[in-house]
C-alpha cells in the first residue's frame, strides 16, 4: 500500500560508530543446517492462515499470560522518524532470519540475539523473509524482495549471495509481500510505489501495471509473469499540457495462497493508478501454477482509479475516478470448510471481508462489513484464520496531513477493532474495539492494521497505538497485553522503543514469540524487534 506520510528530511542521520548491533555468535555456537523450519511469513501452512500449530508455536494458550520480554534487538532507521519495520522474519529451531532497513539480512541465534551472519543487501529489505530446503539435496535458501523489485536468493547456513533476479523494470516497481515457495518455485507478487509519485503534477502517470511472476527457486529464472492491468497507453494531458498514460495499476501489494487441488493460486489487486479503470483492478485473481493463465477474475470494486495526486488542492495528476483506494492489499486465505468445500476469504481496504467460491469463477458466497474503509484501511495488511474463525483486524487510518494531503473516505463510523467472523456465514461472532484515546475520535489512529497471528485458542493482534494484544479466540477477551512504545535495553547495550505495529504481525515459533514495533512513516517511530518467551527464560 502507498505510504502516505511524505517526511521531507534535509540532513541524514549519521550514527555514531558504537555497537548497535548485537555481537557475533561464539564459536562454539554453530548454526544447525538441518534444523526444522518453524515459521515463514504466513504461518506453516500454504493457505496464508498465519495459524501456528502448538508444536511449531511451542505456546499454549495456558502460557500466554505469562509471555514476558526476554530480549531485544535494535533496528535503527536510515532517516530520524522514518522507521519502517515491515520484513516478517521466518525462524528455525535455533536461527532467526531478519530483514532491516538499513539494506542487511541477519541471521541471529534465537535464544540470544547474537549474530551468525549478515548478508549486506544494496536496498531496504522490504518483504518478509521466507526458508525452504529445495532441490534433490534439499539445500536451505533464504528468499527475500526488495525496494527496487528484485527478489533475492541467499545460502541460508552462511548468508552467500545465490542469485538476483529483477522481477519488473519500472523504476517504481518494489516486492513487498513474502514470495510463496512451493515444489522449488516462488510466486512472487509486484507492486509499485507509482502511485506516490504521481503526486509531481509534471509525472507522466501512469504506467506501472501489477503483476504476478512464477520464479525456479534454484536459478531465479522468471517461468512465467501474469499481469493484472493492460499495458498503458497515452490517455491525454493533464491540466500543465503534461502526457497521461492508462490504464495503469493493479498492484499485487500481498502473499498467494496455493490451491493444491486446484493447481492454482489467488491473489488480491489494488487500484487503477490513471484512468481508464480497468476489470483486473480491486479484484481477487485465480492463476494456473503451471501456465500463468488467469482461470478466472472477481473485481469487488469497479471504477476504483486513484493515486496520491486526488489527496493534494488541483489533483493535477488525479484521475477522472477519483475513487477510494480500495485495494484487496490483504493476503487471500483459502479456507477448508468441515463439508468439504472451500472458499477464497480476502479483506479489503473498504472494510469488507469477502467469501468466493473457487469452484464458481469466485462468485460471492458472503460478504460482511467490519469498518468504514478507505485509502489505508478497512482491512489493511492481512487477515487469519483458524478452524473456528475468520479473524479481520481494521484499521481505518486517516489519510490526513497537515490539512493539505487528504483522502475521501467511504461513509460510515471508525471502528479500530479486530473483528472474528463465521467462516460459513460472515456473521461477526465477536468485536473488540480499541477504546480512543483523544477527544475526538478522527484524530486518533488506535485501529489494528498488521495482520493477526494465531495459535490454539489464542489470536494476537497489535495496534497503531504500540499496544499488543492476545485474545481468547472463543469470546474475544484479552488475556495478556504489552505497551511496545515503551523503553527496552536491547542486546547492544543500546536503550530503543517501539512504536506503532503496522505491516507485520507477530510470530510465535519455538516457545517465543517475536514482534516489531515502529512504523514512523504512519504512525509512531520505533526501533526494535522484542522477543518474548514464558516468564521471559
Amino acid at each position: 500500500m502507498p505510504q502516505p506520510r511524505i517526511i521531507l528530511s534535509i540532513f541524514l542521520l549519521v550514527f555514531s560508530s558504537q555497537n548497535l548491533y548485537a555481537a557475533a555468535c561464539p564459536e562454539k555456537n554453530t548454526l544447525n543446517p538441518k534444523s526444522r523450519i518453524l515459521s515463514n511469513p504466513w504461518g506453516s501452512e500454504l493457505i496464508n492462515s498465519r495459524f501456528q500449530s502448538s508444536e511449531n508455536a511451542g505456546i499454549n494458550a495456558k502460557d500466554v499470560p505469562r509471555l514476558k520480554l526476554k530480549w531485544a534487538y535494535y533496528l535503527p532507521p536510515r532517516f530520524p522518524g522514518t522507521s519502517e519495520l515491515r520484513s516478517q522474519p521466518a525462524v528455525t529451531e535455533d536461527t532467526l532470519y531478519l530483514g532491516a532497513q538499513d539494506s542487511n539480512l541477519y541471521a541471529l541465534d534465537t535464544e540470544t540475539g547474537c549474530t551468525r551472519w549478515t548478508y549486506e543487501h544494496d536496498i531496504q529489505v522490504r518483504s518478509g523473509v521466507v526458508l525452504g530446503d529445495i532441490g534433490s539435496n534439499g539445500s536451505r535458501m533464504v528468499f527475500f524482495g526488495d525496494d527496487n523489485g528484485f527478489v533475492t536468493a541467499l545460502d541460508a547456513n552462511t548468508g552467500k549471495s545465490l542469485w538476483k533476479t529483477e522481477m519488473d523494470s519500472h523504476p517504481n516497481a518494489l516486492i513487498t509481500a513474502a514470495p510463496t515457495l512451493y515444489k522449488d518455485q516462488l510466486y512472487v507478487s509486484v507492486s509499485s510505489l507509482e502511485v506516490v509519485s504521481a503526486m509531481n503534477p509534471f509525472y507522466n502517470c501512469c504506467t506501472f501495471r501489477g503483476s504476478v511472476a512464477r520464479v525456479d527457486a534454484l536459478t531465479g529464472k522468471i517461468i512465467w509473469q501474469t499481469y493484472s492491468a493492460p499495458k498503458s497507453e497515452k490517455a491525454g494531458t493533464n491540466k500543465l499540457g503534461v502526457q497521461m498514460w492508462g490504464p495503469s495499476g493493479a498492484p499485487i501489494w500481498n502473499t498467494p495462497s496455493i490451491d493444491a487441488k486446484r493447481n492454482a493460486l489467488y491473489a488480491g489487486t489494488g487500484e487503477n493508478y490513471s484512468s481508464p479503470a480497468s476489470k483486473g483492478s480491486d479484484s481477487i485473481l485465480a492463476i494456473d501454477l503451471d501456465s500463468g493463465k488467469l482461470l478466472w477474475e472477481k473485481q469487488l470494486t469497479s471504477g476504483d482509479a486513484w493515486n496520491m495526486s486526488c489527496t493534494l488542492p488541483g489533483k493535477l495528476n488525479c484521475p477522472k475516478e477519483d475513487g477510494f483506494d480500495l485495494d484487496v492489499g490483504a493476503n487471500t486465505i483459502l479456507y477448508h470448510l468441515n463439508d468439504d468445500s472451500d472458499l477464497v476469504i480476502a479483506g479489503q481496504k473498504s472494510g469488507i471481508v469477502w467469501a468466493l467460491d473457487p469452484d464458481k469463477n469466485g462468485a460471492v458466497v458472503w460478504k460482511s462489513k467490519v469498518g468504514r474503509g478507505g485509502a489505508l484501511g478497512g482491512i489493511h495488511w492481512g487477515i487469519g484464520s483458524d478452524d473456528r474463525y475468520i479473524y479481520a483486524p481494521n484499521s481505518d487510518y486517516e489519510l490526513s496531513l497537515f490539512n493539505i494531503i487528504e483522502a475521501r473516505r467511504p461513509p460510515g463510523e471508525k471502528s479500530p477493532s479486530l473483528n472474528a467472523l463465521d467462516p460459513k456465514t460472515g456473521k461477526i461472532a465477536w468485536k473488540y474495539t480499541e477504546k480512543f484515546n483523544c477527544p475526538d475520535p478522527d484524530d486518533c489512529d488506535d485501529g489494528f492494521s498488521a495482520p493477526p497471528s494465531i495459535i490454539p485458542g489464542v489470536v494476537f493482534a497489535g495496534t497503531m497505538l504500540g499496544k499488543l494484544y492476545a485474545f481468547n479466540r472463543d469470546s474475544g477477551a484479552v488475556i495478556w497485553e504489552y505497551d511496545t512504545t515503551q523503553s527496552v535495553m536491547t542486546i547492544s547495550g543500546d536503550e530503543g522503543h517501539g512504536g506503532s505495529i503496522d505491516v507485520d504481525g507477530a510470530v510465535i515459533a519455538g516457545g517465543q514469540l517475536y514482534i516489531h514495533s515502529g512504523y514512523g512513516k504512519m504512525g509512531k517511530d520505533g526501533n526494535v524487534l522484542l522477543v518474548f518467551s514464558i516468564d521471559g527464560k
